[in-house]
C-alpha cells in the first residue's frame, strides 16, 4: 500500500525542460560552439556538466565552466521567466488533501526548487524536499529516492514516484519504489518498454487512482 507520493522536478512538476535546452544552447552558441537540436534528449533528466561533457568535443571541453557560469547567471536568475507548471502535476498538488505524504527527489538545486514552488504556490505541500545538494550519487543511482524515503520515515516499498526520464524511472525501480510515468510531451510510452513502469500518467484521474 502507497503512504508517500515522489515526485521528480524537471519534467514533472514544471516544464525546463526545452528552455532550459535553449539557453545553454545559446550560451554554448557565443563561444561558437553548436550544440545540435536532437541532444535535448541527452540532457532530459541529467545534471548541465555531465550534459555537456557528453556533447561537446574534446577541444570544447575546456569552456564547459564558464558556459555553465553564464548558463546559470542567466537561467537560474531568470528562472521564474523561463519555466512554466505542468498544470496536471501542480493543480493536483494545490487541491491534493489525501492521506498520502507528498515530496519531491530531484537533482535539480535546492535553491531552484524552492524558488518554484513557492512561485506556484504549492511549497507548503511537501513533506520533503531533496535536492542534488543532499546526495552524492545522481540518478540512476536510487540515492535520491531513498534518502527521500529515510525524510518521510516510510519505507521504499510503500512510496510511489511520478517519474518522466528513463534515468528517473531507474533510480526509482533501484529505489524498490513503484513507479509511474508522467507523459510530458517530450517523452513516450515506448521508450520505456523493458522497464517495470507501473503506469503512465495521462490525466488527473490517473493521479487519483494511484493508491
Amino acid at each position: 500500500m502507497t503512504e508517500a507520493l515522489i515526485f521528480d522536478f524537471d519534467g514533472v512538476l514544471v516544464s525546463s525542460d526545452k528552455p532550459r535546452f535553449n539557453v545553454i544552447q545559446d550560451t554554448a552558441l557565443s563561444y561558437s560552439i553548436l550544440v545540435p537540436n536532437e541532444s535535448i534528449d541527452l540532457m532530459i533528466g541529467r545534471v548541465t556538466v555531465d550534459f555537456l561533457g557528453d556533447v561537446l568535443i574534446e577541444s570544447e571541453k575546456p569552456l564547459i565552466s564558464k558556459i555553465i557560469e553564464e548558463y546559470e547567471a542567466e537561467y537560474k536568475g531568470n528562472i521564474t521567466k523561463y519555466v512554466q507548471p505542468i498544470d496536471l502535476t501542480v493543480n493536483f498538488v494545490k487541491d491534493y488533501n489525501g492521506p498520502l505524504a507528498l515530496a519531491i527527489a530531484s537533482t535539480s538545486s535546492r535553491a531552484v526548487i524552492e524558488e518554484l514552488t513557492s512561485h506556484f504556490n504549492i511549497s507548503s505541500k511537501f513533506r520533503a524536499v531533496v535536492s542534488k545538494e543532499d546526495v552524492g550519487k545522481l540518478k540512476p543511482d536510487p540515492e535520491v529516492y531513498l534518502k527521500t524515503a529515510v525524510e518521510l520515515g516510510i519505507q521504499p516499498g510503500r512510496c510511489t514516484v511520478i517519474e518522466d526520464s528513463l534515468i528517473g524511472v531507474q533510480a526509482a525501480i533501484n529505489a524498490n519504489m513503484r513507479c509511474f510515468v508522467l507523459l510530458n510531451g517530450f517523452n513516450f510510452r515506448e521508450q520505456f518498454s523493458g522497464l517495470n513502469v507501473a503506469g503512465f500518467i495521462n490525466s488527473e484521474k490517473d493521479l487519483l487512482d494511484i493508491n
